[in-house]
């Protein structure tokens, strides 16, 4: 190799070091923004440079959707036979671009080919939290382990048959959070997780600002933290708010003492410092929190670098609920309006220098 040949890959990877250890800007693309009903709070995902997937809660089915030509292409509905679903979730995708899609409520995944025909359903044997990979035969997923107190879990589940996967745990969280004390009757913490570049995994509690990146061997290795950002609770107005809706939802009236005890439980939440889908990579390495700082129609997105490094806040539009990158190219999913009217919209982004 030519000395100037050295010289140029010297200067670009230098380039490229102090790029990533500086706070990126996003340019919004000038096009008419992808709206789903069903989509609202989900994650979208890459198939290939123009086309995304995501689940349409409302339908029970998967959306393929070409953002260059408009083409949509669907599969499943509600039901619970073969290619039908009750509790969809944002498919992942496999290299020989097979689909895995799980259904929290049946207990299920369901393998589809690339042209969206059922391959295969398997049973699972754990109700799944977060799922973070799948490479063909082999899902990565964090799930609650009912026997240790709900007990958060990484571990692997084979799908490679009809029958049921096995699930085999790689690590208990609670080790990696430093011991989960609760009192009785409170919840469980939940746990948000993103996949990261070279089999990297992101984990967080979100009443804690404190994110873990684990390496391939599922060690921690980096820590990044916001200690400044002070913790919420709910407040009084919140809390009835939050009853009523429990009242409005059940069966039958509520219990006294049932309705005094979820109104202590809510009272000693701390509120979730990001979202459930928050955590996300761009391709220099940074990790992108999409906090619970959701005001006057803007979210502000916390960027640390690879070192673990806070660069700074970026605001976007919109309540944001979940960053996906494909290169330079990151797709938002926008939560917009309440309750039952709640819609889900894709807004697209570059970096910008």
């Amino acid at each position: 190799m030519s000395r100037q040949l050295l010289l140029l890959v010297a200067l670009s990877t230098g380039i490229d070091r102090l790029v990533a250890q500086r706070l990126p800007t996003l340019v919004r693309e000038e096009r008419a923004p992808v709206t789903i009903a069903g989509a609202a709070g989900s994650l979208a995902t890459w198939i290939g440079d123009s086309t995304i997937a995501l689940a349409d809660v409302e339908e029970q089915r998967v959306m393929l959707i070409d953002l260059a030509t408009g083409r949509v292409r669907t599969a499943g509905r509600p039901g619970e036979g073969p290619g039908e679903f009750r509790g969809v979730n944002p498919p992942l995708r496999a290299p020989d671009g097979s689909l895995l899609v799980v259904d929290s409520r049946l207990r299920r995944a369901t393998v589809l080919t690339p042209g969206l025909a059922v391959r295969r359903v398997v049973g699972l044997p754990v109700v799944l939290s977060t799922l973070l990979g799948w490479d063909g035969t082999t899902l990565l997923a964090v799930w609650y382990d009912f026997s240790r107190t709900m007990t958060p879990v990484l571990g692997r589940l084979r799908l490679t048959t009809d029958e049921q996967a096995e699930a085999v745990p790689v690590v208990r969280l609670d080790s990696l959070f430093g011991g989960i004390k609760r009192e009785p009757f409170s919840l469980p913490p939940v746990v948000v997780a993103a996949a990261g570049s070279s089999d990297n995994i992101y984990l967080a509690r979100v009443d804690e600002y404190r994110i873990l990146k684990l390496n391939a061997q599922r060690r921690a290795v980096r820590s990044y933290e916001r200690r400044d950002v002070p913790v919420r609770r709910f407040s009084p107005q919140e809390i009835d708010a939050e009853a009523g809706r429990i009242r409005a939802a059940g069966a039958a009236p509520v219990p006294p003492a049932a309705a005094a005890k979820a109104r202590q439980i809510l009272a000693g939440l701390v509120k979730p410092f990001f979202t459930i889908n928050g955590l996300s990579e761009d391709s220099q390495g940074r990790l992108w929190v999409v906090s619970a700082r959701q005001e006057n129609g803007q979210t502000e997105v916390d960027v640390f670098a690879a070192t673990g490094q806070l660069l700074g806040t970026v605001t976007m539009r919109g309540h944001v609920q979940s960053l996906s990158w494909n290169g330079n190219r990151v797709a938002a999913v926008v939560e917009r309006g309440e309750g039952e009217e709640r819609l889900g919209v894709i807004d697209l982004y570059r970096l910008g220098r």
